[in-house]
C-alpha cells in the first residue's frame, strides 16, 4: 500500500509540471540608449510564412501613441501592418538605460489562440537614427507544442551612414 501512496504522491506531483510545461520562444538583445533625436524605438512580433503579423510582443509607446503621425519614418516595417493609428496593447514606454532585453512568445496569436504548427519568424525593427534602421529576424519552427529557432540575422537599412550601436547580440531560443 505505501508504494502505490508514494507512487500517486509522485504522479500528483509531477502531472501539474507536465501539463503546464509551456513551450515557447525566448527573444534577447543588448539595448544602448542613444541620446539623439529619432532614435531608441523598436518593435519586436511574428509574422507567418505569408509575411501576415501574428503577434506582436512588444513595441515603444512613442509609434503607436501618435507617434507614427509627428514621424512617419518611426517602424515602418511594423507599421506597415495598420492602415490607422497602430493599436497600443503592447507598448510599454522606451527603456530609461542601457541593457539586456527580454521578451516571450508562448507560440500564440494576438488572440491568445495557440498557432498551428509551421513556419513563423520572429523580428524586430529599431530606429537608430532618423532615416536609419535595424533590423533583425530568426525564422521559428512550431512544431506540436515546441519551438525550434534557426539562425538570427541582423542588418542595417536606411541612410548613410549606416552605422548604429543601439540594438546588438539579437537572440532567439526555444524554451
Amino acid at each position: 500500500m505505501k508504494k502505490q501512496t508514494l507512487f500517486l504522491f509522485f504522479v500528483a506531483l509531477l502531472f501539474p509540471l507536465l501539463t503546464f510545461a509551456a513551450s515557447g520562444v525566448e527573444v534577447t538583445f543588448d539595448f544602448h540608449k542613444k541620446l539623439k533625436k529619432a532614435t531608441n524605438q523598436y518593435a519586436v512580433w511574428v509574422e507567418n510564412s505569408k509575411g501576415e503579423l501574428v503577434r506582436t510582443l512588444f513595441v515603444t509607446s512613442f509609434t503607436p501613441d501618435k507617434g507614427w503621425t509627428k514621424r512617419p519614418s518611426s517602424l515602418p516595417s511594423w507599421r506597415k501592418f495598420f492602415t490607422s493609428q497602430p493599436v497600443d496593447g503592447v507598448s510599454g514606454a522606451t527603456p530609461a538605460e542601457s541593457g539586456k532585453l527580454s521578451y516571450t512568445w508562448d507560440l500564440k496569436d494576438d488572440a491568445g489562440k495557440a498557432l498551428p504548427a509551421g513556419q513563423y519568424t520572429v523580428r524586430l525593427e529599431g530606429n537608430a537614427a532618423m532615416e536609419t534602421y535595424v533590423q533583425c529576424s530568426c525564422p521559428v519552427t512550431i512544431s506540436g507544442s515546441s519551438a525550434t529557432a534557426g539562425a538570427a540575422q541582423m542588418k542595417v537599412t536606411g541612410q548613410e551612414p549606416l552605422e548604429q550601436e543601439m540594438i546588438s547580440n539579437f537572440t532567439v531560443k526555444a524554451k
